[in-house]
């Protein structure tokens, strides 16, 4: 696989469950972006949101145009980062038309249907034929190769939060775990899943965007190989379980060029990581006026970063996490 052709990225971290609509800037900020800058110790990234903002300026015709000042997310959102050439067809369903009862019992049972899921937002949203909806699903739930011991529960990071970990135990587990690079206190190991789906954890200190950090790490990849874990190595990661929203306050209510407004966008993710795999359902949405249509230790136990991508593809997901106890 080549990485260095790979742009964009998916971090995440680790954490007990994380109440709804918690934007607490100590608690986790949801990106737009992997670019979006953020000063929040935890961050959280899925590309859903992109993929409803790329259908919405196919329909403009180009890019989103504000009228007056150009707010930095409708910047970052046009550069299209992550489109649907980046995720498998049957990870994500995508949707949009005029807001009727009609549209919505059709979504409804389209991602009964798909992903055997219910809809976490669309009971949130305007459903009076007033204007133009567009919506995004991206669902990933998938196994590790191996699974892993529940291991002791340890603690995290400097100020020493006392979180679950799940970790390589047996010598299967040990070898179902890939290490990239080496030093103490930042490192990286790659995971395979049963499916198509890769994930990384990369330890680090370093600071800068969730894109930036994910170069740093293939930057550092290239410098050399790391020799598999051997008796004397160990490896263990935080178990998640994460639910969070955001609503983009910094769209809703924005006018456009052509005339259109938008009322109202959000994003509902839920995460979760053990022993087994990952889940992961991701919800976008995003309600327009009518004018708009158209001897080494792998022991992550400090802050890190998560990159999980089908092979071959840029990342669908991405996390930060400082502090386990503030989520």
């Amino acid at each position: 696989m080549n990485l260095r052709k790979i742009g964009l990225s998916a971090v995440l971290i680790t954490g007990l469950l994380i109440p709804l609509c918690a934007q607490d800037k100590q608690a986790l900020d949801v990106l737009p972006t992997m670019s979006s800058r953020s000063d929040a110790a935890n961050q959280i990234w899925v590309g859903a949101f992109q993929l409803l903002w790329n259908d919405f300026m196919k329909e403009l015709g180009g890019p989103a145009q504000p009228l007056g000042e150009f707010p930095p997310i409708v910047y970052d959102l046009n550069k299209k980062g992550f489109t649907k050439q980046d995720l498998s067809e049957e990870s994500y369903y995508a949707k949009q038309g005029r807001n009727t009862p009609a549209l919505k019992r059709e979504m409804e049972k389209d991602i009964l249907e798909k992903f055997n899921e219910e809809s976490q937002v669309l009971d949130k949203m305007q459903w009076d034929s007033s204007g133009t909806l567009f919506y995004v699903m991206l669902k990933k739930d998938f196994e590790f190769m191996t699974a892993f011991n529940d291991v002791e529960e340890d603690s995290f990071g400097p100020q020493g939060s006392q979180i679950e970990y799940f970790g390589a135990v047996t010598k299967e587990q040990k070898e179902s775990v890939k290490p990239l690079f080496y030093s103490p206190g930042e490192f990286a190991v790659r995971l395979r899943s049963k499916q198509n789906d890769e994930i990384y954890l990369y330890r680090t200190n370093a600071t800068g965007t969730l894109e930036e950090l994910y170069q740093r790490m293939l930057a550092k990849m290239s410098t050399g190989r790391e020799a598999p874990l051997g008796a004397a190595d160990t490896f263990k990661a935080p178990k998640l379980n994460i639910e969070t929203e955001r609503e983009f306050s910094e769209l809703q209510g924005l006018r456009l060029q052509n005339g259109g407004m938008i009322s109202k966008a959000l994003e509902h993710i839920q995460f979760k990581m053990d022993r087994e795999g990952v889940r992961l359902v991701a919800e976008a949405i995003m309600g327009t006026s009518r004018g708009i249509v158209r001897s080494r230790h792998f022991d992550f136990d400090g802050r890190y970063v998560i990159f999980i991508q089908e092979a071959e593809k840029k990342p669908y997901f991405a996390l930060l996490v400082d502090d386990p106890l503030a989520l």
